[in-house]
């Protein structure tokens, strides 16, 4: 007997031994449908709409925190909402006050230089009209005026290098006769009763050289080319480069003035020579020799 009893005490000793049940998991989940224990119908309600009956009490603070991201306490009254409604005007006046828009287009504070009034107006309406804050409005308005400051500098400059160019032209064009011709313009636009704003007004519509002229031709025909800088004994003026040419070209016609300027005992040498000195000193002060 004690030897059947043997395997039965080894087959004891060799079973495993029964294992300690898990230990039960932490209950972090919600308890079920734990909305319906809030006491605020309203909340409760909407609670429910946003589906936080299926979900856990950790995952509502979750969107509450993504939420507070988004509109927290350091963007308040700083936040805007699109209009539902853009053909709603009290809904987009409130839109575009939240921006930056004024209360009304007199409150831009914006103003142009030489005061054009009814420009004025019309920005303020238009920017008005189209929700622009009066920061922007002002930059724009400012940004204009330095636009159109430089077309104009940049169209006065362009107008000074051609009016240069003219002046230039007709001082080589009118030799050492220029300033005597000048002041036959000047007499002239006074006789005619032209101002001095007026004159410079016509040498801009026409061109400094052309306006010069037109009243340089008019001021020979009453008589004013007669005026000589200072008197002269040879009994002409100053002359433009093509009438010192001319006039000498006249002179070497003439037999008489020859035999003066060739003959240096002729006594009317001396002057012969200083007559086409003269002559050639006026040519030569044009370029045209």
């Amino acid at each position: 007997m004690p030897a059947e009893a043997a395997p039965a005490q080894e087959q004891q000793t060799q079973q495993p031994a029964t294992q300690a049940a898990p230990p039960a998991p932490a209950n972090n989940s919600a308890p079920a449908n734990w909305v319906e224990g809030i006491q605020n119908e309203e909340i409760r309600g909407w609670a429910m709409n946003k589906g936080f009956h299926q979900k856990s009490p950790a995952d509502a603070l979750e969107s509450y925190r993504n939420l507070e991201k988004t509109f927290g306490a350091d963007r308040a009254g700083r936040t805007v909402v699109l209009p539902s409604n853009w053909e709603d005007q009290t809904e987009v006046g409130q839109f575009y006050e939240k921006l930056g828009r004024p209360k009304t287009s007199n409150d831009y504070g914006f103003k142009v230089e030489g005061g054009d009034e009814g420009f004025v107006k019309w920005a303020k309406d238009t920017f008005f009209e189209a929700g622009l804050p009066a920061r922007q409005a002002d930059l724009i308005v400012n940004k204009y005026q330095e636009f159109q400051k430089a077309q104009i500098e940049g169209y006065n400059q362009i107008q000074q290098t051609k009016f240069d160019g003219d002046v230039k032209a007709l001082k080589a064009e009118w030799g050492a006769a220029f300033e005597a011709n000048a002041k036959i313009v000047d007499s002239a636009a006074v006789k005619l009763g032209v101002t001095a704003q007026q004159l410079e007004g016509l040498k801009t519509v026409m061109g400094p050289a052309a306006a010069m002229k037109f009243l340089h031709n008019i001021g020979s025909r009453v008589g004013e080319d007669t005026f000589v800088e200072g008197g002269n004994k040879q009994g002409f003026g100053p002359l433009t480069p093509a009438q010192a040419k001319d006039k000498l070209n006249a002179m070497a016609a003439d037999g008489e003035f020859m035999k003066a300027l060739t003959m240096q005992n002729h006594p009317k040498h001396e002057w012969a020579v200083a007559e086409k000195s003269k002559l050639v000193q006026m040519m030569v002060a044009g370029g045209n020799v």
